[in-house]
């Protein structure tokens, strides 16, 4: 859809050492993308993932995205991580 954003995150993705391989991968890829934005629709952002636990990130992704931290109270009411990753505008990107 031309309406949606695509946010890459590895989500409960399975099989672990699969989807690892493959976000590290993509991961490249959209940062790559990212250094001609007008013309690929791909952004690095910064922003917070709701309702994720710094558990839930593999030492894999920490080491890859640097300033990946957790979220103050007062910066986000639940919990959540701060990271800087690719997003994706669909009707540029398409």
């Amino acid at each position: 859809s031309v309406v949606a954003g695509g946010l890459w995150w590895p989500y409960r993705i399975e099989p672990v050492a699969l989807a690892q391989a493959w976000a590290l991968r993509s991961l490249d890829v959209y940062e790559e993308l990212a250094a001609r934005p007008e013309e690929t629709g791909v952004h690095m952002c910064e922003g917070v993932l709701g309702e994720t636990t710094p558990d839930e990130v593999g030492a894999w992704a920490s080491a890859r995205l640097p300033g990946l931290r957790p979220a103050t109270a007062g910066e986000y009411a639940g919990v959540g991580l701060w990271a800087r990753l690719p997003l994706v505008d669909m009707s540029a990107h398409l």
